[in-house]
């Protein structure tokens, strides 16, 4: 049973790089304003 919980740890720290990802990608995007004539 320890091991299992182990396992589990471990691939909790893996989704938390995944979101972190995520996060940067938003960080790029950036909004064009258009301008009105």
């Amino acid at each position: 049973m320890m091991m299992m919980k182990k396992k589990k740890k471990w691939r909790k720290k893996k989704k938390k790089s995944k979101k972190k990802k995520k996060k940067k990608k938003k960080k790029k995007k950036k909004k064009k304003k258009k301008k009105k004539k």
